[in-house]
């Protein structure tokens, strides 16, 4: 059955309770009996001829087209895709070639926007495929009882790693070699994407080190050498412990200490209130004037002062921070000093002089190693400032 877009939005909403079903039950096993109850006669054999479903005759899934859409739109797959990446890495390439050699402007439209939904999509991908990394290497440490199978599964998250690892350094190549594409041939949009992109690796690597750092300690935890050290180092506690006793008065000393913590006696508390006592009379009467009488005992202090209204306001307070490293990396190829370029800067939002300002210092003092810091200063407003460059190479 050959599908067009009405048809199958159309079988997409009348089987939407089947679809439904199948997807939550997806790795595992829906018999055609169970399946019949979700839809009418002759819908099943509809679906399974128009590509939606799979059937072998006594069981029904989802085709894997379509269960791999509902989990890309609902993000609900534990699968690390990191692969994709790379083949998104190659198409940047390609599609700026493609740009390069070709003059109609339609089709020069097309792969800019290509390229834009590539530069999107890479760092949702690399976020994800980290968090999940990150989910599945804390489970298996965790919750896997046997030691092999757990050595093998964190065997394999640490060969995922060692892909991204791959995929960022190819990433990095590809930006630095296209960077005069990025800077000079495409809209302003594009441009921001690009750097998005390389402030985007730059936080990346750090959550990357840290997680193969852990993956790395986690295997070395479970390593059947560590067992038999630390069964080594207990036998030498032991030996040491004996030899302690054996050759020092170690033990006479404890005995004749006056407050050795081993020999403490067991303490005991007592009350003058004697049972009988708490028996013959009102119990609670003589707690209630008891109370009474040391709360009369106690200071008084004074209420502390009401709390002002304002402190309870919720209305929301839109807060704008500044992306200073993505700023860095726009500055570096900016061709121009510091003071000018953050004066200049577009921010998408309103930025004063002094909030001009104070960027223009924090970035010379975030980034100094990397900045040339020159001899000649400028005039500005009254603002005497120095002159800024980045270090070349």
């Amino acid at each position: 059955m050959q599908l067009d877009v009405k048809r199958l939005l159309k079988m997409l909403a009348s089987e939407g309770v089947l679809l439904e079903m199948l997807f939550i039950k997806r790795d595992g096993i829906v018999s055609l009996s169970q399946v019949q109850e979700f839809t009418k006669e002759g819908s099943v054999e509809r679906l399974v001829e128009s590509g939606l479903l799979v059937s072998d005759g006594s069981s029904v899934e989802l085709d894997e087209d379509i269960r791999t859409f509902f989990e890309m739109v609902l993000d609900s797959s534990d699968e690390i895709e990191i692969g994709n990446i790379g083949e998104l890495i190659d198409e940047i390439s390609s599609k700026i070639g493609l740009y390069r050699n070709i003059d109609a402007y339609d089709l020069r439209q097309r792969y800019i926007r290509r390229i834009e939904r590539i530069l999107k999509k890479i760092p949702i991908m690399i976020s994800k495929s980290l968090i999940k990394l990150h989910q599945h290497i804390h489970l298996t440490y965790k919750s896997a009882d046997a030691y092999e199978s757990k050595r093998m599964e964190l065997h394999y998250y640490k060969e995922k790693l060692g892909l991204l690892v791959a995929i960022d350094k190819r990433l990095e190549s590809t930006l630095t070699l296209e960077a005069g594409f990025f800077k000079n041939s495409v809209p302003q949009s594009t441009s921001n994407l690009y750097y998005d992109l390389k402030s985007h690796l730059t936080q990346m690597r750090i959550s990357l080190v840290d997680l193969q750092r852990q993956v790395v300690d986690y295997i070395n935890k479970i390593s059947p050498d560590v067992g038999f050290f630390k069964h080594i180092t207990r036998l030498k506690a032991l030996k040491n412990t004996y030899e302690i006793k054996e050759y020092t008065n170690i033990t006479q000393q404890v005995r004749e200490s006056k407050t050795p913590l081993a020999l403490i006696p067991k303490i005991t508390f007592s009350t003058q209130l004697e049972k009988e006592y708490a028996y013959s009379v009102d119990f609670t009467d003589f707690v209630e004037r008891w109370f009474a009488k040391r709360s009369r005992e106690l200071p008084e202090n004074e209420p502390a002062e009401a709390i002002d209204a304002a402190y309870f306001d919720d209305s929301d307070v839109q807060e704008y921070i500044v992306d200073t490293e993505r700023l860095h990396l726009e500055f570096k190829d900016s061709g121009s000093d510091l003071f000018t370029f953050v004066l200049h800067k577009e921010f998408g939002f309103e930025q004063d002089l002094e909030a001009r300002l104070s960027t223009y210092c924090d970035m010379a003092g975030l980034y100094s190693k990397e900045y040339h810091f020159s001899d000649d200063s400028g005039l500005y407003d009254a603002y005497k400032y120095l002159i800024i460059y980045p270090k070349e190479g």
